[in-house]
């Protein structure tokens, strides 16, 4: 099955997502006093969970890549929040470590999960793979939210900034 746009497309649209997250962590680094943690992670999970889903769609591909740029804002959203929670459980000493750890386990679900949708495009459909994909990223939010932010509140995390302000990794 062809969704309309090659390799070359599909390396661009990646690489201009990448240069939205990186843009989005250095803005967010300069207003963190300001976010309202849960919401942001609600915001973002769900927004990548209904871009999986408008993949999952018929759309013109011009406008499933424009849901994919907005997933650039989403995972540094993640990553941020994640990163300060992590600070927060592990302490600044031992997250190098840790990340990479995390990185590590993550990139194994990266390859389950494009290696099996691999066999799921090529024996159902495109839009069966992303439509799991968005079922995926709804239990992710329910999960981090009710798992992992009831015990990780925002203040919290803004104290532990200005004593670790001094600190490095």
């Amino acid at each position: 099955e062809n969704r309309g746009y090659g390799s070359n497309v599909y390396g661009t649209v990646f690489s201009l997502v990448v240069i939205i997250e990186v843009v989005t962590m250095f803005i967010l680094n300069k207003i963190d006093k300001k976010l309202n943690y849960k919401l942001m992670l609600f915001i973002s999970v769900a927004s990548i969970g209904i871009a999986s889903f408008i993949n999952a769609s018929n759309l013109h591909p011009y406008f499933i890549i424009f849901f994919w740029g907005l997933r650039g804002v989403s995972i540094a959203i993640i990553y941020h929040i994640n990163f300060k929670v992590l600070v927060k459980l592990i302490g600044l000493k031992n997250i190098t470590i840790v990340s990479l750890f995390e990185e590590f386990a993550l990139n194994i679900f990266y390859i389950i999960v494009f290696y099996g949708g691999g066999y799921l495009i090529e024996y159902v459909s495109y839009n069966m793979y992303y439509l799991v994909l968005g079922i995926i990223s709804i239990l992710t939010i329910i999960f981090y939210l009710v798992f992992v932010m009831k015990y990780v509140q925002r203040n919290d995390l803004i104290e532990d900034d200005a004593k670790v302000e001094g600190e490095s990794c």
